[in-house]
């Protein structure tokens, strides 16, 4: 949603997508510091090939950037969730693009749950209207992200256990 806040053509020269290791492993703050160039993260999540191209459709629809980054690891581990393509989708405005991804985010979506797959996207009642009973106090507090002056870089601490053996990293590489 940040993103969206940009101010038209506000003179992105490089523009970053991809999944989790671009979101937390580029900040374009510490670019800008270094080099003076102007550049914007919009990985996500897991992010899918679908998403990176309607984000990259989005991205020219207001800015002109010289370089765009695309981290392609989505190619050769296409594996879907359900949060790699709502964090983006539930952002957007509505847009002729915000569709053609809802149709792809649906048509990868397990066969037992399509129906409401594209009807939860645009209306989220539907997509939670069986919850109700799980809902605590967190569910209604507003999630506040100030980090817009981190031109879309996400700063975290936690370290994440990797579950593959030396053997196997190794192997992958």
């Amino acid at each position: 949603s940040e993103f969206y806040q940009l101010a038209e053509n506000s003179s992105i020269e490089v523009a970053f997508l991809g999944p989790s290791h671009i979101l937390y492993g580029l900040d374009p703050m510490s670019i800008y510091e270094h080099s003076g160039i102007v550049t914007y993260n919009l990985g996500s999540t897991s992010q899918p090939m679908g998403v990176s191209c309607f984000l990259l459709s989005e991205l020219l629809k207001s800015q002109h950037p010289q370089v765009v980054m695309l981290d392609v690891q989505k190619l050769f581990h296409d594996d879907f969730t359900e949060q790699s393509y709502r964090a983006i989708l539930d952002n957007a405005p509505f847009s002729l693009n915000k569709l053609e991804l809802a149709l792809e985010y649906a048509s990868n979506y397990p066969t037992e749950k399509l129906p409401g797959s594209l009807l939860g996207v645009f209306l989220p009642i539907y997509r939670y209207h069986d919850r109700w009973s799980e809902l605590s106090e967190m569910d209604f507090k507003q999630i506040e992200e100030c980090n817009y002056y981190r031109k879309g870089y996400y700063i975290s601490t936690s370290i994440a256990p990797c579950f593959g053996s030396v053997e196997w990293m190794n192997e992958e590489a």
